[in-house]
């Protein structure tokens, strides 16, 4: 499963606040599975510069309206023209879209090392410059991202999204170029190229869609869970227990021993996480639930005490054709604990 989303400009030119339902649907997609989207910095200041001038016009067409609306009008008011802080909004702009496109935004920054390679590149019209000896922006985001490549050690396929399909994609326009796939050949990463958020949402996004915490929770076997809810609780950690009972100030006795009565799940889901089974068309599915537990503690004077506790956990199911097909019945301790604040 892709596990990086390279965006270009021209992809976020298209949709600047990212509200469109295909971006939607990338972004569910990586809160999902945990998918980062990485930002060139280059990107994000020609976004920036783009969005400004988008502000600008704007701003005068609007001006220019009010103009035009009180030469037609008896008796017109002084139209007082607009005046808006620029780069004020510029500014907030960028700050809305890294936080709206995720908290596993990366960004690839540029170094000034490059000139002499993009030199070399314009001279010699080596991809992504045209033949013309354009495209010298394109040039510095191919090699922020090779630069990305060389840094990190990447094991699952890349995806770059990107509308300039003249200078990035092959003669079908359905992939990479064949010269910038050669390049990074040898630095392991699979670079798949898409034309358009679209084609990416309907390709690989699209596909797990329909997984949200209402299927999960109208889909999953809960009486299963139930009979292993109590083996979840007494698989946690004795050191939860501990806290536990002193936090509650149960007694200043030291705890001697503790038995779990019972427990049992609530029907929903805290959180959930999507992730592709290596080798298999399935995907999995980790779940973190919560629960209430009754707990026996006893105290050195052989005084016990019964208090119902809140526990948390983590399951592990998997997923064929929309249905759940599997689960993993261990439970491990260290996804495993007690809430002490309730």
């Amino acid at each position: 499963m892709v596990n990086r989303i390279i965006l270009d400009t021209n992809v976020l030119r298209s949709d600047f606040l990212i509200t469109s339902y295909h971006f939607n649907v990338l972004l569910d997609f990586c809160a999902k599975t945990g998918c980062a989207i990485v930002i060139p910095t280059i990107v994000f200041e020609e976004i920036a510069s783009l969005y400004r001038k988008e502000l600008i016009l704007r701003l005068q067409n609007l001006n220019k309206s009010g103009e035009d609306f009180n030469r037609i009008i008896l008796n017109p008011k002084p139209f007082e023209k607009k005046e808006i802080d620029i780069e004020e909004l510029v500014s907030n702009y960028i700050i809305y879209l890294k936080t709206k496109l995720g908290p596993n935004l990366k960004e690839i920054r540029y170094k000034d090392e490059f000139l002499p390679e993009l030199v070399k590149r314009s001279i010699e019209r080596i991809k992504p410059i045209s033949p013309k000896g354009q495209e010298f922006r394109d040039a510095i985001l191919w090699l922020s991202i090779l630069e990305y490549f060389k840094e990190e050690n990447f094991e699952h396929e890349i995806s770059f999204i990107t509308n300039n399909v003249n200078d990035f994609a092959n003669n079908s326009k359905t992939d990479l170029h064949p010269d910038l796939s050669a390049e990074i050949k040898n630095l392991r990463p699979t670079l798949k190229l898409f034309n358009s958020i679209k084609s990416f949402a309907k390709e690989i996004a699209i596909d797990i869609e329909f997984i949200t915490i209402e299927w999960i929770i109208e889909n999953i076997d809960w009486d299963r869970l139930q009979v292993g809810a109590k083996q979840a609780v007494e698989g946690i950690d004795p050191t939860y227990f501990y806290e536990y009972y002193h936090r509650k100030n149960i007694s200043d006795d030291i705890l001697e021993y503790w038995s779990v009565l019972s427990a049992r799940f609530s029907k929903k889901v805290d959180e959930f996480h999507v992730f592709n089974q290596k080798g298999e068309d399935s995907y999995g599915i980790e779940i973190q639930l919560s629960g209430a537990s009754e707990i026996e503690f006893e105290n050195a004077k052989h005084e016990r005490f019964n208090k119902t506790v809140v526990f948390g956990t983590t399951i592990y199911v998997y997923v064929l054709n929309n249905k759940i097909i599997k689960y993993d019945d261990t439970y491990y301790p260290e996804e495993t604990g007690l809430d002490f604040y309730n």
